[in-house]
């Protein structure tokens, strides 16, 4: 039996080869050449048969690399878009942290710039019930100085007085 190519001329000559065989077995009545013959083109269709099985299980391995190619890129976007959103929301977070730490400096210089006025406010009202209290102090000073001028003028006169009294 000759060598088979089913994809070249090689099976047209092996085919036509067969049926020769099996017209010339047909017609010497040779069964044997008539039966080779029809295996001959049983032989080159199965190898065609063969070759387009293979060819399909060759595209149907292709569009399962495809699929597996799409799949694994379908998870690398996602992983992507995954690290991406956690970016995104680390740095909302961020935002959001700096913002709260900003809202927190304001109110605490707020409340510190509010502290010193009332402090300096204190220290003023504090100063100036000092200066009442001495301008009192020192009113009240004169007061009983005068006071007591007029007291020693009163016990002055009273004396004068008595000693007059005492005078017969």
């Amino acid at each position: 039996m000759a060598e088979q190519d089913t994809n070249g001329t090689g099976g047209f000559k092996d085919r036509l080869l067969g049926k020769a065989k099996q017209v010339v077995g047909g017609a010497l009545g040779d069964r044997d050449l008539a039966l080779e013959g029809e295996l001959q083109e049983e032989k080159v269709d199965a190898a065609k048969t063969a070759a387009v099985l293979e060819n399909e299980a060759e595209q149907r391995e292709e569009a399962a690399r495809i699929a597996a190619a799409k799949q694994e890129n379908e998870l690398e976007r996602q992983r992507l878009e995954t690290e991406v959103t956690a970016a995104e929301r680390e740095e909302r977070l961020e935002r959001e942290r700096a913002a709260a730490e900003q809202r927190v400096e304001s109110e605490f210089a707020a409340k510190e710039a509010e502290a010193e006025r009332e402090a300096k406010a204190r220290l003023a009202a504090a100063e100036a019930a000092e200066r009442s209290a001495h301008r009192a102090h020192g009113e009240a000073v004169v007061d009983i100085a005068r006071t007591e001028r007029a007291a020693d003028q009163a016990e002055a006169t009273a004396d004068v007085l008595d000693a007059a009294a005492d005078r017969p």
